[in-house]
């Protein structure tokens, strides 16, 4: 693409940009660099190691300073219109695919992931990488930079899937990682404490999530009403005019249940559903999995889906490594590793465990600092 369709200014000369890359230790030749002040490091800093490397043009968020041998454009909040350009560049491509964005503290891997096993043709995307279940690529972000997610759907979309389902961190949605993704699906789990070294209180880590919610072309909100932030978040679509699908153990929710019960190789029980009273297998430990079941079957219903198929589908669906994954060993030990690392999601982790074993449960947690410090 040619850097003045790019930017929209006809004015700019004539460069062919084969690629975008906002991390100067990726580029590759024929790249248009972006560069702008992030969290941790500037971008700004890394010019000339771009030019070196092959970048044959250059954004920034800082007004130019010195000449350089290649054209220098000059972008006001760069980081936050980087969603925007990436998208022209890769063609828009969540134009082409039905885009479910599944955000909250705890439950988001468990609800995309199962989403990816459960509807075809569908794409994940989230913390254990991007692709094709159970073959993902690796990526060391919930949700990956505003270049890479274009990039990542555009790939999607070249390889004719149908949907993609897309972990959506409150860091994404605060720095507009996003921003030009076409989500059809919002789907909120729930929200306890978790990033607050970032977001510096409960409110405005909150206030990120429901951004979500607020995307112009969405076309349905599914919402934990268990959760009182859900409940909120129901009140926000109303007054957008936004159908909203609820789940939650209350009768009232449009997906519920009841009649749980604990077996050796997960729960039973009873799906209350726009389709009728359904009755279900998990194969999951921990009834607080239930409610990540239920986004999923709420999603399916909006698909307009056999919630019976689907609910069958359910039973044999794998859990998404480190969520509760269980290891047995040949000597009768069980071992089950989680993501949990939050106060809640660990809390619900060992309720859960606790009501399964006989004799002692051993816990054994990490924390590798540099995260909320309470």
């Amino acid at each position: 693409m040619q850097l003045a369709q790019l930017l929209d200014q006809s004015e700019l000369p004539k460069v062919e940009v084969a690629g975008l890359c906002n991390d100067s230790r990726r580029i590759d030749k024929g790249d248009c660099f972006f560069a702008y002040q992030g969290q941790a490091t500037n971008g700004n800093n890394y010019i000339l190691d771009a030019i070196e490397k092959g970048a044959v043009a250059v954004c920034s968020d800082t007004p130019q300073t010195s000449s350089l041998p290649v054209p220098y454009i000059h972008i006001p909040k760069l980081q936050q219109k980087q969603s925007s350009l990436a998208a022209r560049f890769f063609g828009h491509p969540s134009r082409n695919l039905h885009c479910i964005g599944v955000t909250g503290t705890n439950g988001k891997t468990s609800v995309a992931y199962g989403l990816a096993g459960l509807l075809p043709r569908t794409g994940f995307a989230g913390s254990l990488g991007w692709g094709t279940l159970p073959k993902l690529c690796k990526t060391n972000l919930t949700t990956v930079d505003a270049i890479s997610v274009q990039a990542g759907l555009a790939e999607f979309h070249r390889q004719r899937f149908h949907s993609v389902a897309m972990e959506v961190s409150s860091h994404a949605l605060d720095q507009a990682r996003v921003a030009d993704v076409r989500f059809e699906v919002a789907i909120f789990t729930n929200l306890t404490q978790d990033h607050l070294d970032y977001h510096g209180s409960m409110e405005a880590y909150g206030e990120c999530k429901a951004r979500l919610f607020r995307f112009p072309q969405l076309g349905v909100g599914i919402v934990n009403v268990d959760d009182l932030f859900g409940l909120e978040l129901v009140q926000i679509l109303k007054q957008r005019s936004t159908p909203c699908i609820t789940y939650g153990r209350t009768q009232q929710a449009m997906v519920s249940w009841s009649d749980v019960t604990v077996t050796p190789d997960g729960l039973r029980g009873v799906w209350y559903t726009p389709q009728g009273k359904l009755e279900f297998v998990l194969p999951i430990m921990g009834e607080y999995q239930i409610a990540n079941a239920a986004a999923m079957l709420a999603c399916a219903e909006y698909y307009e889906h056999d919630l019976q198929e689907v609910v069958g589908q359910m039973s044999r669906l794998p859990s998404p490594p480190g969520r509760m994954e269980l290891l047995r060993h040949p000597s009768g030990v069980r071992a089950v590793i989680d993501f949990a690392h939050t106060p809640d999601a660990l809390l619900n982790v060992l309720k859960a465990l606790k009501g399964s074993v006989e004799g002692r449960l051993i816990c054994v947690f990490g924390c590798g600092g540099d995260r909320d410090p309470t």
